[in-house]
């Protein structure tokens, strides 16, 4: 973890690579399937993820505990990245939308103060 410095990124993409096999994503309320083979599970009430508040999209789990309910133990959330590209895109649009806005008010001004040049000309 010290390597990683405050990047969790790089952690997180580690745990992926070795436990690609245990991911899975939200089917429904409270209800997991695993990615490779449609298994279902849930998080298991223990877990850190279980009281967080709301239900990430995708989790990959160390091991499952069969209980009543297949139960995933020792989770970590993942992020969609399709959905972080979505939002750096929006928010790419809005600089670039930010950008046009700034050259058309500063091409205006240069008009405007090349048209009051000439009308200066004239007189």
């Amino acid at each position: 973890m010290t390597s990683s410095g405050p990047d969790t990124d790089i952690v997180r993409k580690a745990i992926c690579s070795t436990y690609f096999h245990n991911a899975a994503r939200l089917k429904g309320v409270g209800e997991y399937v695993n990615c490779r083979n449609g298994m279902p599970c849930h998080l298991h009430p223990s877990s850190a993820l279980y009281g967080l508040g709301y239900t990430p999209g995708y989790v990959v789990y160390h091991e499952l505990i069969l209980t009543t309910k297949e139960y995933m133990q020792y989770t970590s959330m993942l992020e969609h990245k399709k959905k972080q590209k979505e939002e750096k895109s929006a928010m790419e649009e809005e600089m670039e939308n930010l950008r046009k806005q700034q050259t058309k008010n500063e091409i205006g001004k240069w008009r405007r103060k090349k048209q009051k040049g000439r009308n200066n000309n004239k007189q």
